[in-house]
């Protein structure tokens, strides 16, 4: 069915609910929107696989006994793919045995809920997982930043000391011209057109390392900026 939005959608976020049951599909649906949330409900974990994989969404309640897909083959497609890999899971489920469970955390679950569902306490579940979520994502984004940063700086480094290198190179062999150059007769004059040239090249060379350096720490000054340790969502029960 096609999604039904939240009355704040500035601040809503994409929740799919993934159920056989479509009176626990109804219900969850209603105190989602009063959370002012987008939502999204499919049937079984075909559909749901099928939504995650084109569309985008922010946290996933899972039923775990489903037709075409169960719920545990379903978090594994979710953990297997790039896209969808950090999305926050919430399994349903109406079994509370401890293999059931370790069965959901080893499958990638973030969370799980046992039915019958304690309603009044579902929001808070929803809250604390989406601000998961949220700071995962600023974290990831700030990491995506400091290694794009790291990247350019080396190869800025990269490029200024293969400048650097060329310079030198030029001016050690101007030198041993001009030392060669000092055993011919009468070639004073061409020696001090030589050294005057010398001079000039490695005051260009100088210049070079200054503006290396200071672009150089220029990066590294952005690159500290924005270099920050993401949090990890951790698992909630």
């Amino acid at each position: 069915m096609p999604p039904t939005t939240s009355a704040n959608p500035d601040n809503s976020m994409r929740i799919l609910v993934v159920d056989d049951d479509p009176i626990f599909r109804s219900i969850a649906l209603s105190k989602l929107i009063r959370l002012a949330h987008e939502v999204v409900e499919v049937e079984d974990g075909a559909a749901a696989w099928s939504k995650l994989a084109h569309e985008t969404f922010h946290l996933a309640l899972v039923d775990l006994e489903m037709p075409h897909l169960k719920g545990d083959e379903l978090i594994r497609c979710i953990r297997g793919h790039p896209r969808t890999r950090h999305i926050p899971v919430i399994v349903i489920t109406s079994r509370n045995d401890a293999e059931a469970i370790s069965h959901c955390l080893e499958a990638g679950a973030t969370a799980f809920l046992t039915k019958p569902l304690n309603w009044s306490m579902f929001g808070n579940h929803i809250d604390y997982l989406l601000r998961l979520y949220r700071i995962g994502e600023e974290g990831r984004r700030a990491q995506e930043e400091a290694s794009q940063t790291v990247a350019a700086l080396s190869s800025l480094v990269s490029e200024y000391t293969s400048e650097v290198m060329r310079a030198t190179g030029r001016i050690a062999t101007d030198a041993r011209a001009i030392v060669e150059a000092s055993r011919q007769p009468g070639s004073a004059m061409r020696v001090v057109a030589m050294l005057e040239a010398l001079v000039a090249r490695t005051e260009i060379a100088r210049e070079t390392l200054a503006d290396a350096a200071a672009s150089i720490e220029e990066a590294s000054r952005s690159g500290r900026e924005v270099a920050v340790e993401a949090p990890s969502i951790r698992r909630a029960s």
